[in-house]
């Protein structure tokens, strides 16, 4: 009985995907207080509306857009929600910031270009999928910001960096060092890695960082020396810096690990790697 209890939980489980300065969570999503977090968030009623709050006003809203840095709470029914989180510094949320928010701090577009989106985002709570939630992904920010300018084709450079950094048993590295190593300048490398990826360097290691570190505790290694290992100074250090790139501090992941499925969704492959 308790094992079908198990899965049956499991089955039900909300889900949050980690993607290259991103994250998808699906589920309830409900804020007991009002916070601050220095991602852009974008949240979808799945099946009805959710209330957010803002500046002491409580909002009805089936799509809402927060800004960077914003005061906000958020009260989801049971039915679900599906919360995108953007890094601010990424070339697709710096569009969105100025497309549909500019001297405010939340918008509210219309329900129905995301609508087919909902269906499958839904889906994904009983059968995570990489490949899915990031079709998803992409279906929601192309339906935001249509006429968002196409990345340039791909340098060999910037592709040659990317994997060094990924082989580096600590993700830190002077930038003077990273530059010697590609033959390019750090202005123009800095420059460069932006260009092509979307996101700065420095925020790009990171990221790397922050899931090194998440991948060691879900190993049930501790928080602190998962931290010293992954390049923070310590455990409280790994989770400002968690909590600041995506909206939630890494032991609210873990609180109720046998309800929540944190999964890392690698950069070029399909298939996910369920962190527990």
């Amino acid at each position: 009985m308790n094992d079908a209890r198990n899965k049956n939980n499991r089955s039900n489980a909300s889900v949050l995907f980690f993607f290259n300065g991103q994250a998808l969570f699906i589920g309830q999503g409900t804020d007991a207080a009002p916070h601050t977090h220095h991602v852009l968030q974008i949240t979808i009623g799945l099946k009805e509306n959710f209330r957010i709050c803002r500046d002491d006003e409580w909002i009805s809203a089936r799509y809402a857009i927060t800004g960077p840095d914003t005061s906000h709470r958020l009260e989801g029914p049971d039915s679900g929600q599906a919360i995108l989180l953007l890094d601010p510094e990424n070339r697709v949320t710096e569009n969105i910031k100025d497309k549909f928010l500019g001297t405010t701090s939340m918008a509210f577009p219309e329900f129905e270009s995301v609508r087919p989106f909902a269906g499958e985002l839904n889906r994904l709570s009983g059968k995570p999928s990489c490949q899915t939630a990031r079709a998803a992904m992409e279906g929601i920010l192309s339906a935001l910001v249509p006429d968002l300018k196409p990345s340039p084709g791909r340098d060999p450079r910037i592709m040659k960096v990317r994997a060094y950094l990924k082989t580096l048993e600590e993700k830190k590295i002077p930038l003077s060092e990273l530059s010697d190593f590609i033959g390019l300048s750090e202005s123009r490398l800095v420059h460069l890695f932006k260009s092509e990826t979307g996101i700065p360097i420095r925020r790009y290691l990171l990221w790397l960082r922050l899931m090194e570190a998440l991948t060691l505790i879900l190993e049930n290694v501790s928080f602190t020396t998962a931290a010293h290992d992954a390049g923070f100074s310590d455990s409280a250090h790994l989770s400002r810096t968690f909590k600041q790139m995506f909206g939630i501090p890494p032991k609210q992941i873990l609180k109720n690990s046998q309800f929540v499925q944190a999964i890392s969704c690698p950069e070029q492959y399909p298939d996910c790697k369920p962190f527990n």
